[in-house]
């Protein structure tokens, strides 16, 4: 691939992770909000604090590289995770089942973010932004580190919780 197409590509990167980040940046204070779990809560705060940060990253990577990602505002493939989640916690009943919606969409949002800040951060070092390309490899790896945190939630608290309530006093 030559240069400018890659450069073409690394741009609407940039683009589909402002895209991204601000649906997040929309959506994340009602996903706390519906969280039954404190742990949870936590982890979605302390995450949302995050997203509004790599939001500005982004913003100023796209600034120093001429990048107007406000013109781009739609990402499908966050819309359809974001408009699946609803939809089954809309249909939920109590009892855990809208933690274990928040907690599957979550995972799902994360993996797709870092697939993209990994693929983005190879372009940039590829085309020789290497400050960039270090920056969006620390939000990939921030990702990987709520993503983690979100496996440990699902693992430990919300299955947990329901072979606790499955077991039968003898």
């Amino acid at each position: 691939m030559d240069t400018n197409k890659n450069m073409e590509l690394f741009a609407q990167q940039l683009k589909s992770l402002w895209v991204i980040e601000s649906i997040l940046v929309e959506s994340m204070p009602e996903m706390i909000e519906k969280a039954e779990i404190l742990g949870l809560k936590k982890t979605l705060a302390l995450h949302y604090a995050e997203t509004t940060q790599h939001k500005v990253a982004i913003e100023a990577i796209c600034k120093q590289l001429g990048v107007y990602p406000k013109q781009e505002g739609y990402d499908k493939d966050i819309n359809n995770l974001l408009n699946d989640a609803e939809q089954k916690m809309n249909a939920a009943n109590p009892n855990g089942k809208i933690n274990r919606i928040l907690i599957s969409a979550a995972i799902k949002i994360e993996e797709y973010e870092i697939a993209v800040y990994e693929q983005t951060a190879k372009l940039a070092k590829e085309l020789g932004f290497v400050g960039i390309s270090k920056r969006l490899f620390s939000t990939f790896e921030e990702e990987k580190q709520s993503l983690t945190k979100l496996r440990f939630l699902e693992n430990h608290l919300i299955n947990k919780r329901s072979e606790i309530g499955q077991h039968t006093v003898h």
